[in-house]
């Protein structure tokens, strides 16, 4: 649950318009905050009560439902009492969302950078956690100074943008833009967020998932791996998979020595091509591995043009069909 989701429970626990178990989980919560944090220093722990008191303050000149009751610390349970609005969201926003982003010896420091490219070139940011984000022209990302313990999440606002992200398994790493999370451990890909909303996620090395959610938080999720990709359509919160529009090879040049194939069958090429690019390759064997071909897979070739031209001397055809390539032909 995120924290906008949290705050529209805490609207519906002050209207009493919530189910048993939901009223568990705010009164679990409330318990684990209302103690002492051993992680915040004496002065900090100051500096956050006088912001909730400051902020509950300013609730009570404003509200016309009568005087607002602002408890001594330490807390007490004060949802069923004299809960508003602003003592919630104010605690949740100090104790959780603000620790749960910004490192414990910086709380009360908190230092997110807004980035717009408007140069004609890509801005090349290096984030605290040794991540490198490529920022295509008029594109704006957000991210904070530091990561906290748990999670590395960041925010590509609008445009397009390249992430190479430093493998930690301890900590996701996670890319917020719309409607779309993409949460990796270590690996390359490319974020797109047009102006219509719609998010494109390509996958260049590694594996991600993605993860949609509509108005009503209905969530899918898909994973990805090399040369696949994603587009979301935010008026109909679907999902398209597909194969990239030039897939990269996943093996090294020395490997690509070990692709030379001189009057072989072609069932061998296509499953040497699917290896090289992670994709899967379906034919029918018992008609095209008697088809011999003789070719050689070279570095940086564009796969597409080498199964047109393997195709043609086959008198076969290929087509894609979401995240694999499908062979068709009737054999020789």
């Amino acid at each position: 649950m995120n924290h906008i989701e949290f705050e529209e429970l805490l609207n519906r626990y002050l209207r009493g318009d919530i189910t048993a178990s939901e009223e568990k989980l705010i009164e679990t919560w409330y318990a684990s905050i209302k103690h002492t944090d051993p992680d915040l220093t004496q002065i900090e722990r100051e500096a956050i009560k006088q912001r909730v008191l400051s902020g509950l303050k300013a609730h009570k000149a404003k509200t016309k439902s009568g005087p607002v009751l602002i408890p001594n610390f330490p807390w007490t349970p004060v949802f069923r009492v004299a809960a508003t609005f602003g003592v919630i969201a104010i605690v949740f926003t100090s104790l959780v969302f603000i620790k749960s982003f910004f490192p414990i010896d910086r709380p009360l420091q908190i230092s997110w950078h807004i980035v717009k490219n408007m140069s004609e070139r890509d801005s090349v940011i290096a984030l605290s956690d040794g991540t490198t984000v490529s920022l295509k022209k008029e594109s704006s990302f957000r991210y904070p100074e530091a990561f906290n313990k748990e999670i590395r999440t960041v925010e590509l606002i609008n445009g397009e943008a390249f992430f190479n992200v430093k493998r930690d398994v301890k900590h996701p790493f996670i890319v917020l833009s719309k409607n779309v999370k993409t949460q990796v451990l270590g690996t390359s890909f490319t974020v797109n967020s047009n102006v219509e909303g719609g998010v494109v996620v390509s996958v260049k090395t590694g594996k991600v998932l993605v993860t949609t959610s509509d108005a009503a938080n209905k969530k899918t999720s898909v994973y990805l791996t090399a040369n696949q990709k994603i587009d979301y359509n935010p008026k109909s919160n679907q999902i398209t998979p597909s194969i990239v529009a030039k897939p990269t090879q996943l093996v090294s040049k020395e490997e690509l020595k070990d692709y030379s194939f001189s009057n072989s069958s072609t069932a061998d090429v296509f499953r040497a091509i699917e290896k090289i690019y992670g994709i899967e390759i379906l034919f029918d064997e018992s008609k095209l591995s008697k088809c011999l071909v003789t070719t050689y897979l070279n570095s940086g070739e564009d796969l597409f043009q080498r199964l047109n031209i393997i195709c043609k001397a086959i008198g076969a055809t290929y087509r894609i069909d979401d995240l694999s390539i499908i062979i068709e032909g009737n054999g020789c």
